[in-house]
């Protein structure tokens, strides 16, 4: 899968890196939650782990086969990971 950032995305990530962006959509243990967009499109929201530690909301959008545009990127909420913790221990 080629993974590339929207326009001003990567300019928005406040205290994530890219790098880090990257490390939780290829992180061993993703969880994956299907949404709708604001545009009424389907986004995939991917719930991933950097190396160290950083729990990430990463917001795609499949634009074609293997290409997936990043929307959004943010730091899970304290409820979002305490849920992610238990997911990621159940598997």
């Amino acid at each position: 899968m080629v993974y590339r950032f929207a326009r001003d995305v990567a300019r928005a990530l406040g205290d994530v890196t890219e790098a880090e962006v990257y490390e939780a959509l290829q992180a061993d243990k993703r969880l994956p939650i299907p949404a709708i967009g604001m545009g009424e499109e389907r986004v995939l929201s991917i719930w991933g782990r950097t190396r160290n530690g950083k729990a990430l909301s990463v917001v795609v959008w499949q634009q074609e086969s293997w290409d997936w545009v990043i929307l959004q990127v943010r730091a899970l909420q304290p409820d979002e990971a305490a849920f992610f913790a238990r997911w990621e221990a159940e598997r």
